[in-house]
């Protein structure tokens, strides 16, 4: 493949060259005529001493020459050899220097060129993270409107679970104020037969009492009319009787179907209620959620050409107050926006539960710092370790912080549940860490 590509050919020309000796820059047609008068250029001795000195020197030197004037005979031959020799090595060192001019500036270029696709290529890779950050945001965005259609379908449900509850409830006492009603009746129910019951024992006493005091009466007399009363009385007391027991049984009957409808009432309003509180705190997790979302949306937005990515967070939590009294009631957790331990590296968040959790509810804060899954978590190193100290800042200016420091282990790039450390609600109270109703939180990721 790479013998197909086109071969590309430089050529170079150069029409500025350089004196070797005095490092001055000149057209190659001045270059000769400045040599004939460089200062710097070196001569040899015309009085053959052997040395070579600088045009500048020559008079110093030749008042120190070891050979004296008279001692050296010159010829027109002598001095046109001279002569020549000078002008060859001058050309020479002239030629060298040019050489190495252009040596160095074929690797100024070659360099120059190399930068140039590095630049291109860093620019290329910026512009298409940046692409991407682009199209990730607007899917956030899509997501976003989605999770409000599906919040706005939960509210529905959870309005709708509570107008339910509200009819339930309401039947419910319906149906108690009929069970009170019911038990009335069979209290009234219960008294006529009792009073019927006595009713019968007083007649019976009565008629007993009046046999007994007069012995006189002819027993076939008093067994007639006894006969007599009895027969009379009794059909009327065996129907009142069967209408009572009637009416008792179904009573009975009435009460047993209302104690089943209470209680498929109850059981259904103990399930309504806890559907009730699911929903609640749901709802209340959602609601923080999207505001979580909305605030990170806005600051990404804001701040879009800073990309953090150098293992350090600082989180700013308002409405401290408001946040925890929903976090006792609801259970809910704030999520800090993501960041990077370094470029192209682990994504992180950092997760805390006001209120707390398990044996620390109630009386401690809960932070934990969660690898998520990123872009890049194909290129990374798995199982990963990392280190980090998570910092309740001092806000009255003094360096008196908490730190804590925390362990991060992930065996892949799939979602796992973390360890926590804890800070106290007394310490955090404190007007030094709590200042206008908010807190600050820091993360810094140690270096790998």
């Amino acid at each position: 493949m790479e013998s197909d590509k086109p071969q590309i050919r430089t050529e170079t020309k150069y029409n500025v060259t350089s004196c070797y000796f005095c490092s001055e820059f000149l057209d190659n047609s001045d270059f000769k005529s400045h040599l004939d008068k460089c200062k710097n250029a070196l001569q040899r001795c015309p009085r053959e001493c052997l040395a070579y000195i600088q045009r500048k020197n020559m008079e110093q030197h030749l008042a120190v020459c070891p050979k004296k004037l008279n001692d050296i005979v010159i010829t027109d031959h002598d001095d046109e050899y001279y002569i020549l020799e000078q002008n060859i090595t001058l050309l020479r060192s002239a030629l060298h220097e040019e050489i190495r001019q252009r040596h160095r500036l074929i690797a100024d270029v070659g360099a120059l060129r190399k930068t140039f696709a590095e630049d291109s290529e860093n620019h290329a890779i910026e512009i298409d993270t940046f692409q991407k950050k682009l199209s990730d945001l607007s899917r956030q965005c899509k997501e976003v409107k989605e999770w409000r259609k599906e919040l706005r379908i939960l509210l529905d449900r959870f309005a709708q679970d509570l107008e339910f509850r509200n009819d339930a409830t309401l039947n419910f006492e319906i149906l108690f104020c009929e069970k009170d009603k019911t038990i009335s009746k069979l209290n009234t129910l219960e008294c006529e037969v009792e009073s019927l019951k006595n009713e019968q024992e007083r007649l019976n006493s009565s008629m007993t009492s009046a046999a007994t005091s007069n012995d006189s009466f002819d027993p076939s007399y008093y067994r007639s009319i006894h006969s007599l009363e009895r027969t009379r009385l009794v059909p009327e007391r065996c129907r009142r009787c069967t209408f009572l027991e009637w009416k008792l049984s179904e009573a009975l009957v009435e009460l047993r179907q209302m104690k089943n409808i209470v209680y498929e009432t109850e059981v259904k309003c103990e399930k309504s209620k806890s559907k009730v509180i699911d929903a609640h705190k749901l709802c209340a997790q959602a609601k923080q959620e999207l505001v979580d979302l909305q605030t990170h949306l806005t600051a990404e937005k804001n701040m879009r050409s800073i990309l953090n990515c150098d293992g350090h967070l600082i989180w700013r939590i308002e409405q401290f107050g408001t946040k925890l009294k929903d976090s006792k009631e609801n259970d809910i957790t704030l999520k800090s926006p993501i960041f990077s331990n370094k470029q192209y590296g682990y994504a992180l968040r950092l997760d805390v539960v006001l209120n707390g959790l398990g044996k620390w509810k109630g009386r401690n804060m809960l932070a934990g710092l969660m690898v998520i899954p990123g872009e890049w978590d194909a290129l990374l190193r798995w199982p990963c370790k990392l280190k980090a100290d998570i910092i309740l800042r001092n806000q009255s200016g003094d360096s008196a912080n908490i730190s804590k420091t925390i362990v991060v282990k992930r065996q892949d790039g799939t979602y796992e549940q973390n360890q926590y450390i804890f800070i106290s609600h007394r310490t955090i109270q404190n007007e030094i860490f709590l200042k206008n109703d908010c807190i600050f939180l820091e993360v810094l990721v140690h270096d790998s």
